[in-house]
């Protein structure tokens, strides 16, 4: 029995259980519906002296579906859960592996081609059903783009051909509602769909594909797919975009391409000139894959920095030591040391000692690596300390450093020991006052690191 054959009330239920998925006030609502059809159908037994009608609820969908084939019901939420996130490109890179473990839940041994079967019969139900729908109505479905968009994410290419002149029609102001991930091509492009990526290029127009496609790069930078982005650098490359603005969405590009962790993606979309890797803007590609925390970007960055010739092994060696600041701040410690092995030279930055004073562990390594204590002045501790000590991470960083720096540090506690501290931390206005009736003379008192340790250190 095919989906098309089911009865009409059965099938307006459908329907209307997809609206409710289709138009959620948000994406956690959306996910929570969804967990709820995923419990209707792993149940074994349903309790149908509870089921009640009204208001939106597990037990309330239980009953709108009952009926319904189980078969059916996991390719309808095969759908539904593809559907709830499209709309969030940063999500739509897990909408097959979403949507295969619930498939799991139920059915172990359904094969790829019997899912593509069940998405093809959810397709055949929406455009079967489209004379039902009023197609300018936003409460309804939002016309026909999401039935595109969602035909273009699965790789439905016989649905795009039948809605071809409905691709050539289209303006860009259909599509900005959705962003990157909402566009057929960003759906296609983040799900690796090569064969529909090719049609919409050819059938599109040309205006709405220079809007969107650098939105689809990124969607298929996100969603690690190398040949989809491949074609589309290709032909962003030979598109008629104004340089400048190329220049801009290829450092749009650089910023994200660290996330995917793939060195191939890199080659992919870096830009013609060698900027990117001497951008200062947070240290370039190479600081901004320390954030990302992907240590093979990293190694591999830093051995193209190594191994490029054209600059003096100075210059080398500080472009590796520029993004240290930027790894001490983000607490990537095993990042750091992979910076350190690589030659980055942190003995003379006491700035970073100052950076780390948030976390105890990122200092004990510093000092380890030989970060020079002894730069830590009085006055630059003081004078960072007052600006910068606003957490008990802070405090707890500062005490260490002036145990272990050796040096005599002033410290402005204030007429009020707590008021320069953490309000409403009792713990540390507790140490306030400690350090106070040790040191009595205020502002500017001034302490011994040896003298902390009675605070418990």
């Amino acid at each position: 029995m095919k989906l098309l054959d089911m009865p009409s009330e059965v099938l307006d239920q459908v329907l209307d259980i997809y609206t409710r998925i289709a138009q959620p006030e948000n994406v956690w609502e959306a996910r929570a519906v969804c967990r709820s059809f995923r419990n209707i159908i792993t149940r074994k037994k349903y309790d149908r002296s509870s089921l009640k009608f009204g208001k939106w609820s597990p037990k309330a969908a239980r009953t709108q579906v009952r009926g319904i084939p189980d078969s059916h019901l996991r390719a309808f939420l095969y759908y539904s859960v593809t559907k709830a996130y499209t709309e969030s490109y940063h999500t739509l890179a897990y909408i097959e592996k979403t949507a295969d473990e619930l498939l799991a839940a139920t059915s172990a041994d359904t094969s790829l081609a019997q899912k593509q079967a069940y998405m093809y019969d959810i397709i055949e139900i929406l455009v079967a059903a489209k004379d039902r729908w009023d197609w300018n109505s936003k409460d309804i479905l939002s016309g026909s783009f999401d039935i595109i968009v969602m035909a273009a994410a699965v790789g439905n290419l016989d649905f795009l051909v039948h809605e071809a002149p409905s691709l050539r029609s289209m303006t860009t102001a259909g599509w900005y509602k959705y962003g990157s991930g909402g566009c057929p091509l960003g759906a296609a492009a983040m799900t690796g769909k090569l064969h529909v990526l090719d049609y919409l290029l050819k059938t599109m127009p040309r205006p709405v594909i220079d809007v969107f496609l650098s939105d689809a790069v990124r969607s298929a930078i996100l969603g690690r797919k190398v040949r989809a982005a491949k074609i589309l650098v290709q032909y962003f490359h030979a598109s008629q975009i104004a340089p400048a603005k190329k220049w801009v969405v290829e450092f749009d590009w650089i910023q994200i391409v660290p996330k995917s962790d793939s060195v191939a993606l890199l080659h992919i979309v870096r830009p013609l000139s060698d900027r990117w890797l001497r951008d200062r803007f947070h240290g370039g590609l190479l600081g901004r894959a320390c954030v990302s925390g992907s240590l093979k970007m990293v190694r591999y960055l830093c051995q193209e920095i190594l191994d490029d010739t054209r600059i003096s092994r100075k210059e080398r060696i500080r472009q590796l030591t520029e993004v240290t600041w930027i790894t001490v701040a983000f607490s990537s410690r095993r990042i750091l040391e992979t910076l350190i092995d690589f030659g980055a030279d942190i003995t003379d930055d006491h700035s970073l000692l100052l950076k780390a004073t948030n976390n105890l562990p990122m200092l004990r390594m510093l000092i380890e690596y030989g970060c020079d204590l002894s730069s830590c002045t009085p006055r630059s501790l003081s004078k960072h300390f007052v600006c910068c000590c606003t957490a008990d991470e802070n405090l707890l960083g500062y005490y260490y450093l002036a145990k272990h720096g050796g040096a005599r540090v002033s410290f402005y506690i204030g007429k009020d020991p707590g008021e320069k501290f953490l309000k409403g931390s009792e713990r540390w206005k507790d140490i306030a006052h400690n350090i106070r009736s040790e040191t009595p003379h205020v502002p500017g008192t001034a302490f011994y690191g040896s003298g902390l340790l009675n605070l418990g250190f």
